[in-house]
């Protein structure tokens, strides 16, 4: 089973992590910066820039740690941007389709069922279902960065209860690793009276948050491992070979 454990660990032990986190956390802290102070323009222009950077790391992440590189986080910007723009041909239509499908069933829904309470309950299993499969035919895209195995509906359809089960297993658990994190600078910053608008508590969200998308994107690359497969998932087991028989070489 996936674990944050062993994701937590790796991402820090990789090559110039520290680096590369302090690096993709300045557009996270100008972000936060625009937020506290009120340029609610500049704000949400910053924000759709930060927002796809780090979605971008992550799904380039996921692939790097299903291929076996040695690293997580990446410091190409033409490959962040040559993956982000294939991750929207995946991510764009699969949303679109499902949430129209979606809307339209909880709209029958809505007009057959007069209990508001179980109208609702069909109303949420009906988003839990209809965003499982753009966010499964993502992880079957990342995989390998091939455009085709997002839209394999097949391997999608059979592995996206699965899915939703791992991304229930991945909010408890980082429900855990957000406040070991954060937990102890707040702690300090609340006992010492500084306030959380501080630029120095703002900085130290902003490594958190680029640790989260280094630490959830090894966290799914082990849930696409275990639950996506693909036809060229023969890769997968030539390169785990390959590396095994590196590491059997360099001990020798």
């Amino acid at each position: 089973m996936a674990s944050i454990v062993s994701a937590f660990s790796d991402a820090f032990i990789e090559k110039h992590s520290f680096l590369k986190i302090a690096l993709y956390a300045i557009p996270v802290y100008i972000t936060y910066n625009l937020f506290v102070a009120g340029n609610m323009a500049a704000y949400y222009i910053m924000a759709t820039i930060t927002s796809s950077i780090l979605f971008a790391l992550m799904t380039v992440g996921i692939n790097n740690v299903r291929e076996n590189n040695r690293e997580i986080l990446t410091l190409n910007p033409l490959k962040l941007i040559f993956v982000f723009l294939k991750t929207l041909v995946v991510i764009v239509p699969h949303s679109l389709l499902w949430g129209w499908i979606g809307y339209m069933g909880i709209t029958f829904c809505t007009a057959a069922i007069q209990d508001t309470t179980v109208s609702l309950i069909f109303s949420i299993i009906i988003w839990v279902i209809v965003g499982t499969i753009p966010f499964t035919a993502y992880l079957a895209f990342a995989k390998y960065l091939d455009i085709r195995d997002g839209y394999n509906l097949q391997i999608i359809f059979m592995s996206c209860f699965d899915i939703f089960a791992a991304l229930i297993f991945y909010v408890l658990q980082m429900a855990i690793v957000i406040p070991v994190i954060i937990g102890p600078f707040a702690y300090a910053y609340w006992l010492l009276h500084v306030p959380f608008n501080h630029w120095s508590f703002l900085i130290i969200c902003s490594l958190a948050v680029v640790a989260n998308v280094s630490i959830s994107a090894n966290y799914f690359a082990q849930v696409s491992y275990e639950y996506i497969v693909l036809s060229n998932d023969r890769k997968d087991d030539y390169q785990i070979t390959k590396l095994v028989d590196e590491m059997d070489t360099n001990k020798n």
